[in-house]
């Protein structure tokens, strides 16, 4: 899929200053000179041309009072739907997904506290074929507030 410029410009957008506001995307619109209809319109067809694959908020989940961990599972190759399946079922967990490699699932736990993460962790390995579960916190972020500048680096 090529982008336009209107393309270019609602990504843009959509990155910084979203509006916060009943009807987001007709502000976002006038800001571009554009309409509601076709911004909601570029960002379905950008979407499903999985260019972009979510729009949504980033919280900072420490200043929020959450915590979380990236965890890592050897789970064998019978058990991983299962497994996947019971993690699709926990609200704490944000995502999944398969790597190839002895730790083969990987996953991100986001909770109030790290006790409510640890209990998580032990249901997860208690399920059957989970192996080890390792729980990989953060110690130090090294990312924060990263935008692309997608007209600017238009070809």
């Amino acid at each position: 899929m090529s982008l336009d410029d209107l393309d270019r410009r609602i990504l843009d957008a959509a990155q910084s200053a979203f509006p916060l506001e009943s009807r987001p995307f007709a502000a976002l619109a006038r800001r571009l000179g554009s309409t509601e209809h076709e911004v909601l319109s570029r960002l379905r067809g950008l979407r499903e041309s999985g260019l972009i694959r979510e729009l949504g908020p980033v919280f900072d989940l420490r200043r929020l009072g959450y915590t979380s961990t990236l965890c890592a599972a050897r789970v064998a190759e019978p058990f991983i739907d299962p497994v996947a399946q019971l993690l699709d079922t926990m609200d704490e967990v944000t995502h999944n997904y398969l790597r190839d490699d002895p730790f083969n699932m990987w996953f991100t736990v986001i909770a109030p506290s790290p006790e409510r993460i640890e209990s998580i962790l032990a249901r997860i390995r208690s399920a059957d074929g989970v192996g080890e579960v390792l729980s990989l916190p953060v110690e130090r972020t090294f990312k924060i507030n990263v935008q692309f500048d997608i007209a600017k680096d238009a070809p």
